[in-house]
């Protein structure tokens, strides 16, 4: 398996004094990512949120590199699943990085089925924008709620 960098690693970028963002203020750009962009599809808050190098990691898929394919993701998402609602459960600052547990919800269009969803996030600021985030949610919760079976649930 190859091995994987981080942003940072790449990038690194000394950030003069001062130009770190308090806890509560990187708090606050986590709960507007949540609640403005993925909830409601507020797309617009991306572009103060966002770097213009932003990239997003999702195992097992690709990467998202650049704010226009995160916006696409998030259409997709509206796209596909109505009534979305998001709950932030909690926010974890260390420096310019944050770690949050939430979870959304919605109705799967095509099948009609409510589903709940369980995630991490993990984002890194520099200057005040997101620059890179890992993103863990339960993929296989998700499609074996809307009957889509990788693997036979327990039940």
């Amino acid at each position: 398996m190859p091995q994987s960098y981080s942003w940072r690693q790449l990038h690194p970028i000394t950030l003069p004094a001062g130009d770190s963002m308090s806890a509560e203020v990187l708090r606050a750009k986590i709960r507007q990512l949540h609640e403005e962009a993925w909830a409601k599809g507020n797309l617009d808050v991306l572009d103060s949120l966002c770097s213009v190098d932003y990239v997003q990691h999702i195992p097992p898929y690709g990467d998202v590199k650049g704010i226009e394919a995160l916006k696409q993701i998030i259409l997709n998402i509206h796209r596909d699943f109505s009534e979305l609602q998001g709950n932030v459960l909690e926010i974890i600052v260390e420096g310019d990085t944050c770690a949050s547990r939430y979870y959304w919800e919605g109705i799967h269009r095509e099948t009609g089925k409510r589903v709940t969803v369980a995630g991490c996030l993990v984002s890194h600021f520099v200057k005040g924008k997101i620059v890179e985030e890992w993103a863990h949610e339960d993929l296989l919760g998700l499609y074996q709620q809307i009957g889509f079976t990788l693997v036979p649930s327990k039940t």
